[in-house]
């Protein structure tokens, strides 16, 4: 059980900070979150202005719902959701032949490309978890949305080391899948 409840709390502390990231840094120029939905080539204007007014709110809502560790099986669903058009809309891209920034994190330059795809399969594949545990286990649900419980297991060490492991993991994947992504496609 300690190991699940660590593994879900990295999951949520990843997936949160990732998710505030990437909202907070549209949230403030949503005509270039437009252009930037509009590379894509899947959205027209209208509905790539639609959805640069919605995504970014949407993204930081579900970031501080992570964080915070409320209504984790909503977020779990809409970060689920998210990250799988996302990461079509990068596959029919690919299909295309196009290499473009993917602007996953407002106006970063990392280009569409496999390993950003995997990124965000990854990232996915967590956010299952996270609803898979917050639907099986009631002690577990009840675990994450008290973070007075979560840092009383922080203290303890065989728990802390764990969670240390798993961000350092997780987050040296993410960074080397952008880093690699970065390799590939810069010319």
């Amino acid at each position: 059980m300690l190991i699940t409840v660590s593994a879900a709390l990295v999951s949520q502390l990843i997936l949160g900070g990732i998710f505030l990231r990437a909202g907070w840094s549209k949230l403030f120029s949503p005509s270039a979150t437009a252009d930037s939905l509009q590379a894509y080539q899947l959205l027209s204007n209208t509905q790539a202005r639609l959805v640069a007014f919605l995504l970014p709110p949407l993204e930081v809502l579900i970031g501080v719902s992570y964080l915070a560790g409320f209504m984790l099986a909503t977020s779990s669903i809409l970060a689920t959701f998210l990250l799988c058009i996302f990461s079509l809309a990068i596959l029919i891209n690919l299909v295309r032949g196009r290499s473009f920034p993917c602007y996953c994190f407002g106006n970063a330059q990392t280009p569409i490309g496999v390993p950003v795809l995997l990124r965000n399969l990854l990232l996915a594949m967590l956010s299952m978890f996270l609803l898979q545990q917050s639907f099986s286990n009631q002690q577990l649900i009840q675990f994450v949305s008290s973070w007075q419980t979560e840092f009383a297991l922080l203290t303890h060490m065989d728990t802390l080391i764990f969670v240390v492991a798993g961000v350092a993991t997780i987050s040296g994947i993410v960074v080397l899948l952008d880093g690699v992504s970065s390799l590939l496609y810069t010319r």
